[in-house]
């Protein structure tokens, strides 16, 4: 499973602000199949984090739909967050927005504020106002703007998918 994080978070390029087909097939199907398997030797009680990891490497290959499909049954503000994530990447920039204020206060939007200070000095972290400049820089050719909001996409998918595998073994994602 290690494997499958290391391939979708060393991506080169980076994921594209507004996909436009899965990434991966392949990796999509051992994605299902692999983490499926490890979720069910979870205890019951972390197995919804565990799901929110599966929708977070989905999301990674650039499978909007997979990830929508768990992102749906995860009732919790971290679902939410992956929710909130596939609708931005889909285009879908309002019901991202809608998404985003039902998270709350998330631990991932709190480091996020202090990694996103590394990639764009001076950024101040809101996914709400991070999906309005998602949507005008989709439209746009890409230049050095549409890079910075790639790395700042992905640190936050990175940083997310971490926490969701904290939060079923109790363990650091190993890096990878």
């Amino acid at each position: 499973m290690l494997d499958l994080v290391r391939q979708l978070t060393r991506r080169n390029p980076l994921p594209p602000l507004k996909p436009q087909q899965v990434w991966d097939a392949a990796l999509d199907e051992r994605i299902a199949s692999e983490v499926g398997r490890w979720a069910e030797g979870l205890p019951p009680d972390r197995r919804t984090d565990a799901l929110a990891f599966q929708a977070g490497l989905h999301l990674l290959n650039d499978s909007l739909d997979a990830a929508h499909e768990l992102a749906q049954r995860i009732e919790t503000s971290t679902g939410s967050y992956w929710h909130g994530i596939m609708h931005r990447l889909e285009g879908d920039y309002g019901n991202a927005q809608y998404w985003f204020a039902r998270v709350g206060r998330h631990p991932v939007m709190e480091e996020m504020r202090r990694q996103a200070e590394s990639i764009s000095p001076g950024e101040s972290w809101d996914p709400i106002r991070f999906v309005e400049r998602v949507r005008r820089q989709a439209a746009l050719r890409r230049d050095e703007t549409t890079e910075r909001l790639e790395r700042l996409q992905s640190m936050e998918a990175q940083l997310l998918l971490r926490y969701c595998y904290k939060q079923a073994t109790g363990e650091e994602l190993p890096e990878t």
